[in-house]
């Protein structure tokens, strides 16, 4: 991590945070009584979804199959953990999917995602 003051972070997170316009809903897994239920922790916080270029892809004997790569670009107090169920609305489309490992950084975490869009 960077060894920045608090109010150099804070400045920064506020002027990447400025411009996203997404927002995830986060649900884990949770113990219910002697049952794993889904709980939302987190609803529409803003983030950022992109898709990594270029794209991985598969080779099969009859196609090339591209495999887009997404991450979550989210506020550092914003603690998701692999395997968290991702709800992202993101220009006007839904995206479900699951979270990878986490990489922390010093303005924002980011995220890798598997995603379907669903809407």
């Amino acid at each position: 991590m960077m060894r920045l003051p608090q109010g150099v972070i804070d400045q920064g997170k506020d002027a990447i945070q400025s411009l996203w316009g997404d927002s995830v809903t986060v649900r884990r897994n949770q113990k219910d009584g002697n049952v794993m239920k889904p709980k939302t922790v987190y609803q529409s916080v803003p983030c950022h979804l992109s898709q990594s270029s270029p794209a991985p892809h598969e080779q099969t004997q009859t196609a090339a199959v591209i495999n887009p790569s997404f991450s979550l670009h989210i506020d550092t107090d914003i603690v998701i953990i692999d395997g968290d169920a991702l709800e992202i609305t993101h220009n006007g489309q839904t995206w479900k999917g699951i979270a990878g490992q986490p990489f922390h950084r010093t303005f924002v975490n980011v995220i890798p995602v598997k995603a379907e869009k669903v809407v």
